[in-house]
């Protein structure tokens, strides 16, 4: 299994602190495809019978893929993972029929990629929905977990979240801690 990626660790962190997922798996692979189909993020919750898939682009340059038509191979490579994302999904957790489809990123272009997005989000075949989180969803998401992170000490396993947790509670020579904002 590869290595997580920082952007990956957040949205695991998210997913374990925030959506109280137990469960916290990443680049999971169908076996029967091999890294042909790869989720960055798996999210269970079988109390609450949650599952979130999750496809993670962490370009902060806004690029995304790059190529001649960026903005469609993008949207074409992204739709083309989540087709299989669905397809794994209901054969591996038939127990799950409505599960969470999710794209991350810091940054995409408002434009016609964010379009693209939306579109693809509104007119999702199912199973389950797809969720965006590019942009303003993301820097939201990252704050709610910066916030947690601030009010709790306790270790939870997960190395993002305990970086946040060093952060949000330093101190400056006066003992006075410090204060941890987004520009």
């Amino acid at each position: 299994m590869a290595q997580a990626e920082t952007g990956e660790l957040f949205v695991g962190a998210y997913l374990r602190i925030i959506r109280r997922c137990p469960i916290v798996q990443y680049n999971m692979r169908d076996e029967a495809r091999g890294a042909q189909s790869e989720v960055d993020v798996l999210g269970l919750d079988y109390a609450g019978k949650a599952l979130y898939v999750c496809e993670v682009i962490t370009h902060i340059g806004g690029a995304l893929y790059s190529g001649p038509n960026s903005k469609d191979e993008t949207v074409k490579r992204v739709s083309e993972k989540f087709n299989r994302h669905r397809s794994w999904v209901s054969a591996a957790f038939p127990e799950f029929p409505g599960p969470v489809f999710m794209l991350w990123s810091p940054y995409v272009p408002v434009g016609a990629k964010t379009a693209a997005f939306e579109d693809m989000a509104a007119t999702w075949p199912g199973p389950g929905s797809l969720e965006l989180r590019i942009n303003g969803n993301y820097a939201e998401a990252m704050r709610e977990l910066v916030a947690s992170a601030g009010r709790e000490e306790k270790q939870r396993g997960e190395e993002f979240y305990r970086m946040l947790q060093l952060l949000t509670h330093l101190r400056d020579s006066g003992n006075r801690r410090l204060t941890l904002r987004f520009q």
